[in-house]
């Protein structure tokens, strides 16, 4: 790796695990990683008096979901992913745009309509870094000893554990070492061989989601 002073670092094992800026990576080295960065948008909403024992909500017929904050704010996310918007990962604008905001509010009161004096607090955008099937890829790669773990579309950090345990493996031994998670199943060639991965328990009655 070159640095912008001119100086380098050399490895004998990389892994490129650098989120919406992993498929800049590795193009550097030739290597075609399915990625894009997503935009998504998030409401901070104060629900007007303290809620105790608040749960995460995935509300799968909604399309969103909740979390509650610190602050005692509720943080309404997006689950809709049936119209992406595709961004430059190092511009794009950073609080909600108005059209999403009216569309947001909506759901959150028809799910939640008795919270008193409920009021948007302030918003804000981020990116995903996603694959044609929503996946990750955690892999090797055309490049000997160059492995890839990304395109996670923002649940990297729920499967953190398990995704360091894949990648340990197949940098050592190659293959996965756990009954339950097929190294396959999250190769970089599936896309070249038009073979998804898809859950084989979908949620029946959900709304149009990834």
């Amino acid at each position: 790796m070159e640095l912008a002073d001119g100086s380098r670092i050399a490895a004998g094992t990389v892994v490129v695990a650098a989120g919406v800026w992993s498929a800049g990576l590795a193009a550097g080295v030739g290597v075609d990683l399915p990625l894009r960065a997503q935009r998504e948008q998030i409401l901070l909403v104060a629900p007007g008096a303290p809620i105790k024992n608040v749960p995460v909500l995935s509300d799968l017929v909604g399309l969103q979901y909740v979390r509650p904050e610190r602050s005692g704010e509720l943080l309404v996310g997006n689950s809709d992913h049936s119209r992406p918007q595709w961004v430059d990962p190092d511009a794009y604008p950073g609080t909600a745009d108005p059209q999403y905001v009216e569309r947001a509010v909506g759901r959150f009161a028809h799910r939640f309509p008795g919270l008193p004096g409920v009021a948007l607090s302030s918003s804000y955008a981020g990116c995903y870094d996603v694959t044609p099937d929503y996946n990750p890829i955690i892999s090797a790669t055309p490049v000997d000893r160059l492995f890839v773990a990304a395109g996670f579309s923002g649940h990297g950090f729920k499967i953190s554990v398990a995704v360091g345990e894949l990648v340990a493996d197949l940098v050592v031994d190659g293959d996965s070492s756990h009954p339950l998670i097929p190294a396959a199943d999250f190769r970089l060639s599936r896309f070249a061989e038009n073979a998804p991965l898809v859950s084989p328990h979908p949620y029946a009655g959900a709304g149009q989601m990834r």
